[in-house]
C-alpha cells in the first residue's frame, strides 16, 4: 500500500513539474510582429519606391531646365513638346512661376525623373509618366462641392460688407453683381440694404479654391425684395429667375463697368462743366474708374460709330434697335468694335481712359431711346423671356426648397 501511495505522489510530483516546464517555455516565447507598412500616396500615385520631391516654378525656368535635372534626354523633352502641341493638351510657354510640380525620381545614385507633374490651377495638372513609354494625361484632383451661406447688411458698400468684414471671396461678390446686373444697380447701394446668399464653396484637398455656383439669393433694396432662384433648364443652359419665374435678364445692363466702380456725374439738365466751366447740359452718366477697366457693350448690337473727336476722345456708338442706342466715351483705346461689326451684351468694346474733353479716367455712358437722349436708370427696359409653360411647375418645387434655405438664414 505504501509502495503504490509512493508511486502515486512521485506520478503527481513529475506531472507537476512538466506543467511548470511547459509553461515557463511558453511565457518566453515572443510573437515577433511585422512592422505595418503605410502606403503613401500622391496625386493617385504609391510614392514608396520613389524619392518624391513637390517644388514650386521659379521665374524664368522652363520645362527643359526642370527635365534636363532629372535626366530626361533633349531628345525625350524635344519629343514631348511635339506630342502636347499635337494633341492640344497644354503650351510650353504657358509655364507659370509659383505654379506647383512634383517629381517621382528613381532611388538610385542617378536619381532619374520617372514621373513628373505639373499643376496647370488648383484642379487641373499634367501627369508626364516615363517609366515605359512615354505616356501623357491630363488629369484632374477630386473637388468636394459643400453648401454655404451668408447674411449681412451693407453699412458703407456691398464689398466691405461681403469681403471685408465677413471674409468671403471677392468672386461671392462678383457672382451677385453677375446675378443681379439687369435689376440692381450695384453703384447705387443704400445703407441698410440686406442680402442673403446660399452658395457653393469648393474644396480640392481640404483646401477652399473658390466659389461655385450661387443657388440662391435675396437682396433688399429701397423697401423691395429681390429673390434670384438658380435653375437649369437642360444639361447646357441654366439661369436666374425671381419667385415667379421672370429671368432677371433684360435686354441692358444698367452699366456699362463691372461693379466696384462708382458714379461720378449723372444725367442731368444743367451742370457746371469741369473744364470749361460753364453751365450746360449732360446728358449722359459718367462712371469713374481706373484707367485701362474694360468697358462692357450694354445690350446686343450693331457698331454705327468708332471715331475719335476733340470732345468725345476715343468712342463708340452703338445702334440696338429701331428704338435705343447706347454710346460710350473717352475712352484710352477701343476693342473690337470696328464700324459696321455686331457686338453682344457683356463684349469688352473699348478701356476706360481720359481722351477728349475730360479732367480724369471715367467712361461717359450716353442712351437714346427714339432718337432722344434719355437717363437710362429712368427707363422701364425690356425684359427677357420668362420659365416657358414646360418647365414651370419644376422651377417651383425648386424655388420653393430654395426659398425655404434662405427664409432660414
Amino acid at each position: 500500500m505504501k509502495i503504490k501511495k509512493i508511486i502515486f505522489f512521485s506520478f503527481l510530483l513529475i506531472v507537476f513539474f512538466l506543467f511548470r516546464i511547459i509553461n515557463s517555455k511558453q511565457k518566453t516565447i515572443q510573437v515577433k510582429e511585422e512592422p505595418e507598412i503605410v502606403i503613401k500616396k500622391e496625386y493617385g500615385i504609391v510614392v514608396n519606391n520613389y524619392d518624391f520631391q513637390k517644388l514650386k516654378i521659379q521665374s524664368g525656368e522652363t520645362f527643359s531646365d526642370i527635365f534636363d535635372r532629372y535626366r530626361i534626354s533633349p531628345i525625350m523633352v524635344d519629343k514631348i513638346q511635339r506630342y502636347i502641341v499635337n494633341n492640344d493638351i497644354f503650351d510650353f510657354r504657358n509655364i507659370r512661376a509659383g505654379n506647383n510640380y512634383a517629381v517621382f525620381s528613381t532611388k538610385d545614385s542617378l536619381s532619374r525623373g520617372e514621373i513628373f507633374i505639373y499643376e496647370i490651377n488648383y484642379v487641373d495638372y499634367i501627369l508626364f509618366d516615363f517609366r515605359d513609354s512615354l505616356n501623357i494625361s491630363l488629369m484632374q484632383k477630386e473637388v468636394e462641392t459643400k453648401n454655404k451661406y451668408c447674411s449681412g447688411v451693407v453699412e458703407t458698400s456691398l464689398w466691405a460688407s461681403i469681403v471685408d468684414s465677413s471674409n468671403l471671396s471677392p468672386a461671392l461678390l462678383m457672382k451677385m453683381s453677375e446675378i443681379y446686373a439687369w435689376t440692381i444697380d450695384f453703384f447705387r447701394l443704400e445703407k441698410g440694404d440686406k442680402y442673403k446668399i446660399f452658395f457653393e464653396e469648393k474644396f480640392v484637398e481640404g483646401e477652399s479654391i473658390g466659389v461655385g455656383k450661387v443657388m440662391a439669393a435675396l437682396y433688399q433694396h429701397k423697401g423691395n425684395q429681390f429673390y434670384a432662384f438658380n435653375f437649369q433648364i437642360n444639361e447646357n443652359y441654366d439661369d436666374y429667375f425671381d419667385q415667379n419665374g421672370k429671368s432677371l435678364r433684360r435686354a441692358f445692363l444698367r452699366a456699362p463697368l463691372s461693379y466696384s466702380y462708382r458714379i461720378s456725374s449723372k444725367f442731368q439738365k444743367r451742370r457746371l462743366h469741369p473744364v470749361t466751366g460753364k453751365i450746360k447740359p449732360h446728358l449722359g452718366t459718367d462712371y469713374a474708374a481706373p484707367q485701362g477697366t474694360p468697358i462692357i457693350a450694354t445690350a446686343n448690337g450693331k457698331v454705327i460709330k468708332s471715331s475719335y473727336t476733340k470732345n468725345n476722345g476715343y468712342y463708340v456708338k452703338i445702334r440696338h434697335n429701331s428704338t435705343y442706342t447706347t454710346q460710350y466715351l473717352h475712352m484710352l483705346k477701343r476693342g473690337r468694335a470696328s464700324e459696321g461689326s455686331y457686338v453682344k451684351q457683356g463684349d469688352v468694346i473699348g478701356y476706360v481712359g481720359q481722351t477728349g474733353l475730360a479732367t480724369g479716367p471715367h467712361v461717359c455712358y450716353r442712351f437714346w431711346k427714339n432718337g432722344r437722349q434719355v437717363d437710362p436708370y429712368k427707363q422701364k427696359l425690356p425684359e427677357a423671356e420668362p420659365i416657358s409653360k414646360d418647365y414651370i411647375d419644376d422651377f417651383k418645387i425648386i424655388a420653393d426648397s430654395l426659398y425655404n434655405i434662405l427664409d432660414k438664414i
